[in-house]
């Protein structure tokens, strides 16, 4: 869903909601969409066992290369490595 969608089905515009949703979250709608994304990304790379391209295409992504580079972006390691996490401390 892109902004525009999300400020139609909310009954406002871009701006507004991208202002109000700052405001009341601290964060942008992107800066969240993308962590709770990654979060997913990582609780289907941990407890799921799901391969990376699953993965990929479950958290949105059409190519597993562009999921890999934001994963290791967001989280500072690869997703093949998230599978050491296991029963260990997950990064928030």
């Amino acid at each position: 869903m892109t902004i525009p969608d999300l400020a139609r089905a909310v009954g406002t515009n871009s701006s507004k909601l991208k202002r109000g949703f700052k405001f009341l979250h601290g964060v942008t709608v992107f800066d969240y969409s993308l962590r709770r994304r990654m979060q997913e990304a990582l609780r289907l790379l941990v407890d799921d066992r799901q391969s990376v391209g699953e993965v990929a295409a479950a958290v949105g992504y059409q190519h597993p290369t562009s999921f890999t580079t934001s994963f290791r972006d967001f989280y500072g390691f690869a997703p093949k490595d998230a599978r050491h996490l296991r029963g260990a401390k997950r990064p928030e």
